[in-house]
């Protein structure tokens, strides 16, 4: 039991980087093109 929580708990941290560096990206990538460098 308990290596199965430390395994989806890894997967929940994992998942929520991801998703935090996808947005960063994205708002980097509109903040470039609307000009506000």
């Amino acid at each position: 039991m308990s290596d199965y929580f430390n395994s989806s708990s890894t997967y929940f941290f994992y998942r929520i980087l991801i998703i935090i560096s996808t947005n960063f990206i994205k708002k980097e990538g509109t903040d470039e093109k609307a000009g506000h460098h």
